[in-house]
């Protein structure tokens, strides 16, 4: 059965995007996940989860699971990954 993911996600989860945060969508799930860096330098260093907040503590659980880099998780393109010229360049010359 095909995953519905809303495009709505996916332009907020792109919005809200900064240089300190990531989104990443959920590929079991269909839902767009934001993860700050200071969640991912937490999971990288393993930090223990009992000394965040309880909000947070989902939030670098996740972070584990996409830097193991499991498959369930995929990056939505940041704001530098986005080149207008080159998608202008590429849609007016193909």
């Amino acid at each position: 059965m095909a995953l519905c993911i809303k495009l709505d996600d996916i332009i907020d989860g792109l919005e809200c995007q900064s240089d300190e945060s990531h989104s990443y969508l959920d590929k079991r799930t269909g839902k767009v996940i934001l993860i700050n860096d200071e969640e991912l330098c937490a999971a990288e260093d393993d930090e223990p989860i009992e000394d965040f907040p309880d909000w947070q503590q989902d939030q670098i659980k996740i972070a584990k699971e996409i830097l193991a880099e499991t498959g369930d998780y995929i990056e939505l393109p940041s704001q530098f990954d986005i080149h207008k010229y080159s998608i202008m360049k590429d849609f007016v010359c193909p």
